[in-house]
């Protein structure tokens, strides 16, 4: 005998099929969507890392930098610039007209050294250098600055200038306990005191001095 299948059984499977279907196609939805999560979750996780990185890296060079500079600082009880300029810079150093030398920053009295450079005979106030003893070869700053690495070089100022720079020293040594500046050894001694008892009595002997690195000698 043949056997005939109803229309509401081919219907009933073909609906059976269609379930089955969207079902496989949601389960691979399914398996896909972790999948997605997991790749968002690593992405993130990497940036987070090498953002660590970073951080680990900069902390570093900044530990090295201030431990760098720390070594380098000249004790707070010196005025030591080092054997050249170079070292000078390395050491934190710069030129201080008031103390015709290189001074590290916590020998500079840095507001008198301004008042002492608008307090000189020549114009505007300012102080005028030579390299020559008849005061025809002017010096810039800067070239009385690098006399520092000429061995026994000089320069020549005026009379008026010594008598000054005698007179700031001694505010420097009186302002002191307020600046909390520490005084050169060059000048901190009875010997600058009785040298500058002598410009005061001879004023017009005219003006002679040397650029040093090193003032913790005199």
């Amino acid at each position: 005998m043949y056997s005939y299948k109803s229309l509401g059984d081919s219907q009933a499977n073909r609906n059976s099929s269609a379930v089955e279907y969207r079902d496989s196609i949601d389960s691979r939805d399914n398996i896909d969507e972790p999948s997605s999560s997991k790749r968002e979750h690593r992405s993130w996780s990497s940036i987070l890392l090498i953002l660590k990185d970073a951080i680990l890296i900069i902390t570093t060079i900044t530990a090295i930098t201030l431990a760098f500079s720390r070594y380098h600082e000249p004790p707070r009880d010196r005025c030591y610039c080092g054997n050249n300029i170079a070292e000078a810079y390395t050491l934190g150093c710069e030129y201080d007209t008031l103390a015709s030398a290189w001074l590290p920053q916590h020998c500079i009295d840095k507001e008198l050294t301004a008042e002492f450079d608008r307090s000189g005979d020549g114009p505007n106030g300012t102080w005028q250098y030579w390299a020559d003893y008849s005061h025809e070869r002017e010096l810039t700053l800067n070239q009385l600055a690098a006399l520092a690495e000429v061995p026994g070089a000089i320069y020549y100022t005026s009379s008026q200038w010594h008598v000054v720079h005698c007179i700031f020293y001694w505010r420097k040594q009186m302002r002191l306990p307020k600046t909390g500046v520490t005084l050169e050894p060059r000048y901190n001694h009875e010997g600058h005191a009785k040298h500058c008892g002598m410009i005061f009595q001879y004023p017009n002997l005219g003006s002679q001095a040397g650029v040093v690195l090193d003032s913790d000698i005199f």
